[in-house]
């Protein structure tokens, strides 16, 4: 008999409807090629669920998102609302709200564009020492960037401290970019910046 009441005290347990809220990222999907998000993109959304306690608990918080697919976004600001379509919930669990309801972005078109690089001297070279001439290996990097950045004078390179530099040397080095701009060959090239110097 004690048995029978355990079990049946766990069983109602488990069946009990219960309600949870949850704070989740939202994600962006489908981005078409010639568009780009611009401003604030790191957004969380808060989810109130509702369902038998033996299905929220199998909810781990660390793997939802609340997923915005942008294949048929335009250029412009734009409000996308999250439903329960945008989220994907174990079984038997139900979305009841989500706050804020709906999201706000601005996607901006994408227009090709070279930039120079330009390399980050940093201090001074050893004492005796006069910077003869500093070369960059490409010059410029072909980048996809919004319309509002088409002003971008050059692209800084990873810093090159001088201090160490006694004789002749070639560094290679990243490059340093703004997140809106996307280069057209998908990566970001490694730069070789040689410089020379005199005494």
């Amino acid at each position: 008999a004690l048995a029978l009441v355990f079990w049946s005290t766990l069983i109602l347990a488990q069946g009990e409807r219960l309600e949870k809220i949850i704070t989740v990222p939202v994600e962006f999907t489908a981005t078409p090629g010639d568009l780009v998000l611009v401003g604030d993109k790191d957004k969380d959304v808060r989810l109130h669920l509702t369902g038998v306690r033996s299905d929220l608990d199998t909810i781990d918080p660390a793997s939802l998102r609340a997923r915005i697919d942008l294949s048929r976004a335009a250029a412009g600001k734009q409000t996308f609302v999250i439903t329960d379509q945008n989220i994907r919930l174990p079984k038997g669990v139900q979305l009841l709200d989500v706050v804020p309801p709906s999201i706000d972005l601005t996607l901006a078109k994408l227009t090709v564009m070279a930039i120079p690089i330009k390399p980050q001297l940093v201090g001074r070279l050893p004492q005796g020492l006069k910077l003869q001439s500093v070369a960059v290996q490409p010059e410029q990097v072909t980048v996809m960037a919004p319309l509002d950045q088409q002003q971008q004078a050059y692209l800084l390179t990873t810093p090159i401290y001088l201090e160490g530099i006694d004789d002749k040397a070639e560094i290679f080095c990243k490059v340093i970019a703004p997140p809106a701009l996307q280069p057209v060959d998908k990566r970001w090239p490694d730069v070789a910046v040689t410089i020379t110097v005199t005494r």
